[in-house]
C-alpha cells in the first residue's frame, strides 16, 4: 500500500485518485467556499482514506509516515517543502486566470520568480499539469495527465424534465473563466437548474451527495458549458461527467472542446446561437438522446478513466519506489557506508539502534565481522538479526573484549551528541583501532539557520528528533566538532555535509564566485560576510566526519614525504607532532622511535639516542624490547660493539622471543670475533624466525669461515620451508650437502628442486666440488 497525504482543494480530482488501486489517502482539509470541511455534497470521501488537520498530517510528514505528497496548488508545498518525501504538485488553473482572478494584483514575472524558487527548495517534486496549455502557461515541464470518467458512476440519461442544467461552484465570480455572463443572456426566458456553491446566484443549490447530482444529469435535457478561452480549458470535471451520463451538450466555441458540433451537441459563438440550440433541444427529446450517446462515446475515448488511473499509478509507483530507496539508504546511513573503506574487515557500530545501518552493511559490503553496542534490551534484539554481535551494555562503561587494534572501522552514527563526555567516549574505543583503522561519525550542526533564527527569535525548542533532539546533551558546529576530534587523538581525513534543499535556492540566488563574500538575511537576523564554505555550513543539517588515529596520519604522512626523499625535516616533522598535547604518552613514544630510526638512517647519532632513550621509560615498564634494540642497532652502526650486546642482551630480558635481539647479539659477537656465540645466536634466532634471508646468509658464510657448514643444513631446510620458492638458497643447500658428502640428501633436494622450479636447469653435482660459479651461471 502507498500512503499518500493530499490536499483537499477538489473533492471530484481527489475522488478520482481514490480509485487508484493500491494507494491510501490522507487529506487534509482545506478552508474553500467558507467550508472547513470535505464537501460531502459534491462527492464521498474515497474509501479507506482519512481526514486530518494540516497539523496532524505535518507531524506524520516529519516522522515519514507517507511515501508521496500530491499538492493541488503552490501554498501546500510551503508546509511540505522541507521534508524528504518525494512531491507531486498538480497544476488545475492557469496562472493567468489565477491572477486575473485576483484583480491583476499580482505582478506575473514576480510570481514566477517566486514559484520557482519554491520548486528549488523542494528536493524530489514532479508537476503534473492536467492539460498542455496550462502547462504551458506555467512554463514548467513533466507529465500531462488527462482527467477520467467513469461511465458507470453517470447515466443512463433520460432527459424527462425539459431543463437546461449547469454545474459549477463560483460561476458568477469565475464568470471570467467560467462564462457566467453568456450563459445568463443565453438563457433568457428558458427553465434553468443551477448546482454548485453559488452563494451570488439566488437559485443556485447544492446537490445533497453524487447520487444526487447523478440524478439531475440523468433528468435534464441539456448541459449547458461556456468556459472562456483561453482563460480556461474547454471542458471541466463537471461537463466530462454530463457526456458520460449520456446528456447532450450546448457549449461556447473553444479550440480545445471535447463537443463535435452537431454529432455529441452543439457549439456556438453567441448567446444567440447558443440559445437557439438549447431551445432546439428543450423542444426535440430524440435529438437530444441521439447527441447524448454520442457525448457518452466521445467522451469514454478521450477522457478514458483506465489512462488515468494506469498513468497515474505508473508516476505514483515510480515516486514511491525512488522514495522507498531512499528512504532505506538514509535508514541504513548510506551516505556513511559509502565512506567504508574498502577491504574493511571488522567494524564496531557504537549504539547501533536497532540495526538499520548493520541491514545495510550487510548488504553492501558482504562478509565483514559486525559488533555492535546498544544499551536499549529490545533494539539490541532487533538489531541481532543483522550483526554477528550485539553488546547489550552502556558504550560509556563497556570495555571491548577483542584484541588491540583489531577493529578496522568505528562508526559513531548520531552518538557523541547523546552523551556527557563526547571526547571520553572516542578516547575509550581508541586502543581498539587497528593502524589503518577509521573513525566514522555523524553529528547534527546547530549553526544550521533555523536554529540561528530561532534562537534570535527568542527560542530554542527541543523536538522529538533532529538537531534539537530532546535527548541531545551536547551541540556542535563544524568548527568544534574539528577541535574536539583532535583533542580526542583524531586527524580528520574527510568531512562531508547533509545540506537541505533550501542550500541549493540561496547558492543559486547569491552567485558567490571568485572568493567574494554576501549577507544572509534570516529574517530576524543577518548574518554578515559569509563566502561559499560558511553559506553551505548555515543551510548543513547534519556533518559526516572521517577521521583517522592522529599518530597514524603523521605516520602516513612521514612515509609518504620519505618515499619522494625527503629526510632532515622528516624528523622536524615528527618533533613538532610530538608537543601536541592530545597525543598520549604511548604514541608519544611511538614518535620516538620513529625519530629513532629516521635519525639512525641519516647518521643523526645524538639525535637517535635521545630519541630512543626518551622511549624507554614507557617502554620498559610494558617490557617492550623497541627501545633497546634501537639504542642497540645505534650502537653496533657506531662500531660500540661491547654496549651494542648490553642493549641487546636487555632487549631479550625483556622480551625472549625477540628473535631480533638474538640476531643483533650474532652480529656484535662476530664483530668482536667470538664466532662461536655469534653462530649459536644466529641458529638461535633463525629457529624463532627462519625467514630472515640477510641473517640466513650472514650465518651461512660465519659457518663456511669457520669449517661448521653442517649446521647450516636445518638453518636452510627451515628457511626453504616459510619460502619454498627460493632459488639461491635452495641451490645454496644441494652445494652444502654435496661438500658434506651428503649425496643421497643432495639428490633428494634436487627433485625437490625440480618439483619449484620445473623449468630451471638443475645444477650439477660433483664430487668434492661445490660448483657454486656453475649454478649461479645456470640459473641467471
Amino acid at each position: 500500500m502507498t500512503n499518500i497525504l493530499t490536499f483537499n482543494w477538489h473533492e471530484g480530482y481527489i475522488a478520482l485518485l481514490g480509485k487508484i488501486p493500491g494507494v491510501s489517502l490522507t487529506i487534509v482539509e482545506r478552508s474553500k467556499g467558507g467550508y472547513d470541511r470535505w464537501m460531502h455534497e459534491f462527492r464521498p470521501c474515497p474509501r479507506g482514506s482519512r481526514l486530518v488537520s494540516l497539523k496532524e498530517a505535518l507531524e506524520d510528514l516529519r516522522r515519514e509516515r507517507f511515501d508521496l505528497v500530491i499538492a493541488h496548488d503552490p501554498t501546500d508545498l510551503l508546509s511540505t517543502m522541507d521534508s524528504p518525501v518525494p512531491q507531486i504538485l498538480v497544476l488545475h488553473n492557469r496562472l493567468d486566470t489565477m491572477i486575473a482572478l485576483g484583480g491583476n494584483a499580482v505582478d506575473r514575472q514576480g510570481y514566477i520568480e517566486w514559484f520557482q524558487n519554491l520548486l528549488r527548495m523542494v528536493s524530489d517534486l514532479e508537476i503534473v499539469s492536467i492539460s498542455e496549455p496550462k502547462q504551458k502557461n506555467w512554463g514548467v515541464s513533466g507529465p500531462v495527465i488527462l482527467p477520467g470518467v467513469d461511465l458507470s458512476e453517470w447515466g443512463p440519461w433520460t432527459g424527462g424534465r425539459a431543463s437546461v442544467l449547469q454545474v459549477g461552484n463560483f460561476l458568477k465570480e469565475r464568470d471570467l473563466m467560467l462564462g457566467y455572463r453568456v450563459m445568463e443572456e443565453s438563457l433568457q426566458g428558458l427553465p434553468r437548474t443551477v448546482v454548485g456553491l453559488n452563494p451570488s446566484i439566488p437559485d443556485s443549490r447544492m446537490s445533497r451527495n453524487q447520487s444526487d447530482l447523478a440524478s439531475l444529469f440523468r433528468e435534464h435535457r441539456v448541459y449547458f458549458h461556456a468556459t472562456v478561452f483561453p482563460h480556461e480549458d474547454g471542458y471541466n470535471l463537471s461537463l466530462l461527467e454530463a457526456m458520460a451520463s449520456g446528456m447532450p451538450v450546448v457549449a461556447l466555441e473553444h479550440p480545445d472542446s471535447p463537443i463535435t458540433h452537431g454529432r455529441s451537441g452543439f457549439l456556438g459563438e453567441n448567446p444567440s446561437s447558443l440559445s437557439e440550440s438549447l431551445r432546439l433541444l428543450l423542444k426535440d427529446r430524440e435529438k437530444a438522446g441521439e447527441l447524448g450517446q454520442n457525448a457518452r462515446l466521445e467522451v469514454s475515448r478521450r477522457f478514458p478513466l483506465d489512462r488515468f488511473i494506469e498513468t497515474w499509478s505508473t508516476l505514483i509507483r515510480k515516486k514511491a519506489s525512488s522514495w522507498r530507496l531512499s528512504r532505506s539508504y538514509r535508514e541504513e546511513r548510506g551516505e556513511l557506508i559509502e565512506r567504508i573503506p574498502s577491504g574493511a574487515r571488522t567494524i564496531l557500530d557504537v549504539g547501533c539502534g536497532t540495526g538499520k545501518m548493520g541491514r545495510g552493511i550487510r548488504r553492501e559490503l558482504g562478509c565483514v565481522e559486525l559488533t555492535g553496542i546498544e544499551n536499549d534490551p529490545e533494539k539490541a534484539r532487533e538489531a541481532a538479526f543483522h550483526y554477528d554481535r550485539v553488546v547489550t551494555e552502556d558504550a560509556t562503561r563497556w570495555v571491548p573484549d577483542m584484541p588491540k587494534e583489531s577493529i578496522d572501522v568505528i562508526v559513531f552514527a548520531d552518538v557523541i551528541e547523546h552523551v556527557r563526555e563526547p571526547g571520553a567516549l572516542i578516547k575509550r574505543y581508541l586502543p581498539w583501532l587497528s593502524p589503518s583503522g577509521v573513525v566514522l561519525l555523524s553529528i547534527p550542526n546547530i549553526r544550521h539557520h533555523k536554529v540561528l533564527k530561532d534562537l534570535a527569535e527568542g527560542h530554542f525548542r527541543y523536538e522529538e528528533e533532529g538537531i534539537l533532539d530532546r535527548s541531545h546533551l551536547r551541540f556542535f558546529t563544524r568548527e568544534s566538532m574539528l577541535e574536539l576530534l583532535g583533542e580526542s587523538g583524531l586527524w580528520v581525513e574527510s568531512i562531508s555535509a547533509n545540506v537541505d534543499s533550501r542550500y541549493r535556492w540561496v547558492q543559486e540566488g547569491t552567485s558567490l564566485s571568485n572568493g567574494s563574500r554576501t549577507d544572509i538575511d534570516l529574517g530576524p537576523i543577518v548574518i554578515r560576510d559569509q563566502g561559499v564554505e560558511e553559506l553551505k555550513d548555515l543551510f548543513t543539517v547534519q556533518y559526516i566526519f572521517l577521521a583517522r588515529r592522529k599518530i597514524q596520519a603523521i605516520f602516513d604522512r612521514v612515509d609518504r614525504l620519505s618515499a619522494d626523499g625527503a629526510g632532515v625535516e622528516l624528523i622536524e616533522i615528527l618533533q613538532e607532532a610530538r608537543q601536541d598535547p592530545s597525543l598520549s604518552q604511548e604514541e608519544k613514544t611511538e614518535i620516538d622511535l620513529r625519530i629513532g630510526e629516521i635519525a639512525c638512517r641519516g647518521q643523526q647519532w645524538e639525535t637517535a639516542r635521545e630519541a630512543y632513550e626518551r622511549s624507554l621509560e614507557t617502554l620498559s615498564a610494558a617490557q617492550d624490547e623497541r627501545g633497546a634494540l634501537g639504542l642497540a642497532v645505534l650502537e653496533l652502526l657506531t662500531g660500540d660493539f661491547p654496549q651494542a650486546l648490553l642493549w641487546f642482551k636487555m632487549a631479550f630480558d625483556m622480551n625472549p622471543a625477540s628473535w631480533k635481539a638474538l640476531s643483533g647479539f650474532a652480529m656484535a659477537c662476530q664483530e668482536l670475533d667470538r664466532k662461536d656465540e655469534a653462530l649459536f645466536y644466529y641458529a638461535q634466532s633463525l629457529l624463532l624466525h627462519p625467514a630472515q634471508e640477510d641473517i640466513l646468509e650472514l650465518f651461512i658464510r660465519l659457518a663456511e669461515e669457520s669449517g661448521q657448514l653442517s649446521e647450516t643444513v636445518d638453518a636452510i631446510r627451515n628457511y626453504l620451508k616459510e619460502v619454498p620458492e627460493a632459488v639461491s638458497e635452495r641451490i645454496r643447500l644441494i652445494e652444502i650437502l654435496c661438500e658434506l658428502g651428503r649425496r643421497e640428501e643432495a639428490e633428494n633436494e634436487r627433485r625437490q628442486f625440480s618439483t619449484f622450479h620445473p623449468d630451471l636447469p638443475l645444477p650439477e653435482v660433483f664430487q668434492g666440488t661445490r660448483g657454486r660459479d656453475l649454478s649461479a651461471r645456470q640459473v641467471s
